[in-house]
């Protein structure tokens, strides 16, 4: 251990980091921003509801969503708040630890609300230019390619024409998982016990890798090819071909993996928790290409997802400890 902040809150948000600072939300609604190498606190600023989602890094602001419904934009270098956008109120998903997370695109923040609006606005002054309604709530984030914004709700995955903001396709899914695009393919997970590779041009299913009765509540990362993704009550984490859907791998996690996994390297940084217990208890782990755990931190629940900068690992717990960990 590199060092540890005691916040007094659960640590559920995604950090980020600048050249000297990381930056996170916690449960009780306060955004910190700790030294990177020592975990000194540089700032705090309430932000009145609870955060915990994955926090956007843009040009010197750092954007997210909480739980009182306020899209925020803060200053990363001293903790002021640069502009709000609210929506018009914020819930989780049952079983859920996450409001929706934030896209920059050009000079555009796309953001979904549990509402099922999905905004666009100006990174720099929080200005409304383009909305959605895909009509049931979104506590994901979504992707941007080519002129389409994929975004999934609580019901299914949108296919977005972003120039005309019509529909290029819908495909009902339970709880589908935010979505990870490579080539031709998305990948998401969905409480109906199964990972889908659907075609990203019209939607139709090309694979599924079922689960037996298991949620696959993890977010993919898709790299060279592989879809990587962990699963809820059968604890574990997958590599999966994202062209066939054959399983490449598979390994225990040790507990429900609700959120994605974060890659430097050939290193995939797993964090993984127990959601029918508060704290609870939970493993980050250290796992190659090949699928071989190179090393692993045990704590409390780790809902977040591990931030890896400088040779560190960062993320948070629902002990109300922020952590710093040397990386491989």
């Amino acid at each position: 251990m590199s060092w540890s902040f005691n916040t007094k809150s659960k640590v559920r948000s995604t950090a980020v980091t600048t050249d000297n600072n990381v930056i996170f939300g916690v449960e009780g609604g306060m955004l910190y921003a700790l030294d990177l190498e020592t975990g000194s606190e540089r700032w705090r600023l309430d932000t009145g509801g609870a955060v915990s989602s994955h926090l956007l890094l843009a040009d010197g602001k750092v954007i997210f969503l909480n739980h009182s419904g306020k899209i925020m934009a803060v200053d990363a270098a001293v903790g002021t708040q640069v502009w709000v956008k609210t929506t018009t109120g914020e819930h989780f998903r049952p079983w859920g630890h996450h409001l929706a997370s934030a896209l920059l695109a050009d000079d555009r923040v796309y953001i979904g609300s549990s509402s099922g609006k999905v905004y666009g606005l100006m990174l720099d002054t929080g200005e409304e230019v383009w909305s959605v309604d895909v009509q049931s709530a979104i506590h994901t984030k979504p992707a941007l390619v080519d002129g389409t914004l994929y975004v999934s709700s609580d019901t299914a995955v949108h296919a977005i024409n972003i120039a005309t903001k019509s529909q290029r396709w819908s495909v009902s899914l339970n709880n589908p998982t935010s979505p990870a695009v490579e080539g031709n393919t998305l990948v998401v997970g969905g409480r109906d016990a199964n990972v889908h590779g659907l075609d990203a041009t019209t939607g139709a299913e090309l694979w599924r890798v079922p689960h037996g009765m298991d949620w696959v509540s993890g977010d993919a990362v898709i790299l060279d090819g592989i879809a990587y993704i962990g699963s809820s009550d059968d604890e574990t984490f997958q590599a999966i071909d994202r062209v066939t859907g054959s399983l490449k791998w598979q390994i225990s996690t040790g507990g429900n993996v609700f959120a994605r996994a974060a890659f430097e390297g050939d290193i995939a940084y797993i964090s993984s928790g127990d959601s029918y217990a508060t704290p609870g208890s939970g493993m980050v782990q250290a796992v190659n290409k090949s699928g071989r755990v190179q090393w692993t931190m045990s704590g409390k629940n780790f809902f977040a997802s591990p931030v890896v900068k400088n040779s560190k690992v960062y993320i948070g717990s629902d002990d109300g400890y922020f952590y710093a960990m040397p990386a491989l």
